[in-house]
């Protein structure tokens, strides 16, 4: 029994380390609340943070827009 439960919280804690990235995962909605440009959304996000573009034309003062996009 003791080792049954020991097996258990292994895999829970396992459990709790694989999904521990995706805890401090945001979501920004770009032209909604959070920000009115792509710039800004990006400078404020870090890995595993999920930006949402609304459906509008977004223009840039840089000169160029790289997209860099990952299917999920």
């Amino acid at each position: 029994m003791r080792k049954r439960n020991f097996v258990i919280f292994l895999l829970l804690l396992f459990v709790v380390l694989l999904s521990w990235p995706c805890v401090f995962a945001s979501n920004f909605t770009v032209g909604g609340n959070d920000f009115n440009d792509v710039q800004s959304v990006i400078d404020g996000s870090s890995n595993n943070d999920v930006i949402l573009l609304g459906n509008k034309t977004y223009t840039s003062t840089s000169g160029q827009i790289v997209l860099l996009i990952r299917k999920i």
